[in-house]
């Protein structure tokens, strides 16, 4: 093998000499016309060299050990393919289920309103494949979860997947404020029931980031309460007796990603860093505590009903994001769910893209893919650095509770919320085939129609955070007026 230095041959070029070299490109342009600027108040340059990460403790971080900056993994960078059903009938949604999984599914997620399990996992080989469920009544559930792994004679240590409670995210959508006390017994019966049954790869606690994107928060925004709504859990759950080990084992953050491509991949490196960063606090005995599952979903803010199949663009490069990010489980919106009942084609579409991601595109070979580069390690030291301000900002509130109550939360995310629907409104935020490159044929009329208000109605404690579409006011107009035409 030639390991001689090809690079030798030509004299290094200085960070100097390239700002100097873009000056000139820019024909008498600013140079800070090119310095990016985002809805945090956070500015990147248009370029970086090794010079620039130099000082950065997480560049000499390891795949798969604390504070787990690269990712969890050290064997690859393989994630669980995720497809959600919603149950109203238990044998056809185990139908589908089995269906989806011969067509490259690895994890499944049942939305179901009852309890019953027998059915909807006959023939699933659960030992294999990540379960996930979201329910109204969480113990029951997995009290018959427990029932069927022994009527299988499985061992517990084999069963992958979660369910989903986060009795705090749905107070925040419903501002309903009632059942607190009954909300936290709830959270700590299900951590003591996974450790006493040793479900170690289940987890029962979920933190609902994607909520506060899907509201329009940044980036920053979205880490910072999420960390905050997390440690909610932490302080709550400590206080009764519960190890931190134990608590930090049962959970897990489900974040939206969104189109902005670098920022994404480092938004996931810097919340598995402050993660760590919060779990040293409670002192954990095991090294595994500082690890988190990360589970993400494509942006239900960013999908439009105008122009719709460019969602499937969208939600390609936001599964690029999540996967080099270090994702442990992906889940790809339907392209047209925003308008109408997600179909098999569109089910198969973006069960493909992930798949494409990973079969194709080897996504899922290299660990932390986007380690060593100079833009993503200083993107994700400054996204982390302006989160621990703002999550010591919020717990200086009294915590996630009292911030919720107060309306911080809420009123910060509205801030960004109005600045991002201006950006919109004005064309400096581009959404193809919304505010540019708009296709002037296309009937959409009638897919409005299918559109339901996220928001709830009548009496509630708290102000409830308000769900959206980025492309929500556009897309009406545009109704408006091919309507009028």
């Amino acid at each position: 093998m030639n390991n001689e230095n090809l690079f030798s041959d030509f004299p290094a070029a200085t960070a100097a000499q390239w700002k100097e070299l873009i000056k000139q490109e820019l024909r008498g342009k600013e140079y800070e016309s090119i310095v990016w600027k985002t809805f945090d108040g956070l500015k990147f340059n248009p370029f970086y060299t090794k010079e620039d990460i130099e000082t950065l403790e997480q560049k000499n971080t390891i795949p798969g050990h604390c504070p787990y900056l690269r990712g969890n993994k050290v064997d690859g960078n393989y994630w669980e393919i995720r497809q959600n059903i919603t149950v109203s009938d238990a044998k056809e949604a185990n139908k589908k289920a089995l269906e989806i999984l011969n067509k490259g599914v690895t994890s499944l997620g049942f939305i179901t309103p009852t309890n019953e399990v027998s059915n909807l996992l006959k023939d699933v080989l659960i030992e294999h494949v990540s379960v996930n469920f979201s329910t109204k009544h969480p113990l029951f559930l997995l009290e018959n979860l427990i029932t069927e792994i022994k009527q299988r004679n499985l061992s517990s240590t084999a069963i992958k997947g979660s369910v989903d409670y986060d009795f705090l995210g749905e107070m925040l959508l419903t501002g309903k404020c009632a059942g607190t006390k009954e909300g936290f017994d709830i959270a700590a019966e299900i951590v003591q029931i996974l450790s006493k049954e040793k479900l170690s790869f289940f987890r029962g606690i979920n933190v609902s980031g994607n909520n506060y994107h899907n509201a329009g928060a940044s980036i920053v925004q979205e880490l910072a309460f999420s960390l905050s709504h997390a440690n909610e859990y932490l302080v709550e759950l400590c206080k009764k007796n519960l190890s931190t080990d134990a608590i930090s084992d049962c959970m897990q953050f489900t974040f939206s990603t969104g189109s902005s491509y670098l920022m994404e991949i480092a938004k996931l490196r810097a919340a598995r860093m402050l993660w760590a960063k919060i779990i040293e606090q409670y002192k954990p005995h095991s090294d595994s505590s500082f690890a988190t599952f990360i589970h993400c979903q494509t942006s239900a803010w960013s999908l439009s009903i105008a122009d719709s199949h460019n969602n499937l663009l969208r939600a390609t490069t936001q599964t690029m994001s999540s996967a080099i990010g270090g994702a442990d489980s992906i889940e790809v919106l339907p392209f047209d769910c925003a308008y109408r009942p997600a179909d098999e084609f569109s089910e198969r579409i973006a069960r493909n893209i992930q798949i494409v991601c990973a079969e194709e595109a080897h996504l899922n070979k290299v660990v932390d893919p986007s380690g060593g580069s100079y833009y993503i390690e200083r993107l994700t030291d400054s996204i982390a650095a302006a989160t621990w301000e703002l999550f010591k900002q919020t717990e200086l509130k009294g915590g996630f509770l009292e911030a919720i109550k107060t309306g911080f939360i809420q009123d910060e995310i509205q801030k960004t919320a109005h600045a991002k629907n201006d950006s919109i409104a004005k064309g400096e935020m581009v959404m193809v085939g919304v505010n540019k490159y708009i296709n002037k044929t296309e009937q959409i009329s009638q897919k409005e129609a299918f559109v339901k208000s996220e928001y709830p109605l009548g009496q509630t404690d708290i102000r409830p955070l308000k769900i959206y579409r980025a492309a929500m006011h556009a897309d009406s107009e545009l109704v408006k007026q091919k309507t009028e035409l």
